[in-house]
């Protein structure tokens, strides 16, 4: 699954997509749109490398983007991993936590992005100050597999969603 994020207010196209607005940049709009094709439009084009689902039925309300920098020497397969950890540690601690994607540029796999969705805003604040999740990030910093955030996490509010991000149940509950 192809992922292609937008920073603009042009409507999306494809039948999965999400609009944000910036929590903390008054006005910026960012749109992440999934495709089964690799898309043709402007904007950063991601691969899905891991998708996790949480508890939250529907629909998006809020989200997290942070974006990552691992370095080329380093064991990329080891930060993926810790980040499959990270995201199935948020499924038994957030009861608002709806999925997290982790995506990889195409042109460049060394950027990886980690797209956060929560049904409200406390689980959107939750996402970092929860304390089990506190805990572990504090037992395993990115930068032991030679990752950095290149721009902190960003916090949005869904202000138009479409496909599976807009129905109640758009996920099933995990097992």
């Amino acid at each position: 699954m192809y992922v292609l994020r937008r920073i603009d207010s042009r409507p999306s196209r494809g039948p999965q997509w999400l609009r944000l607005l910036s929590l903390d940049q008054f006005g910026v709009g960012v749109t992440f749109e999934w495709s089964e094709e690799l898309p043709g439009a402007a904007g950063d084009v991601f691969e899905t490398l891991l998708e996790v689902r949480g508890r939250w039925p529907g629909p998006v309300g809020y989200t997290v983007v942070a974006d990552w920098m691992v370095a080329v020497d380093s064991d990329r397969v080891a930060f993926e991993e810790s980040r499959r950890e990270l995201f199935s540690l948020k499924v038994r601690s957030i009861d608002a936590f709806y999925a997290d994607f982790l995506l990889r540029r195409l042109n460049d796999h060394s950027q990886y992005t980690v797209l956060g969705l929560y049904g409200n805003r406390e689980g959107l604040d939750q996402a970092r100050r929860h304390p089990a999740i506190a805990k572990w990030a504090r037992a395993n910093p990115a930068t032991k597999w030679g990752a950095r955030e290149v721009r902190g996490v960003e916090a949005f509010q869904v202000a138009g969603r479409g496909g599976m991000f807009d129905r109640r149940g758009g996920y099933p509950a995990p097992p």
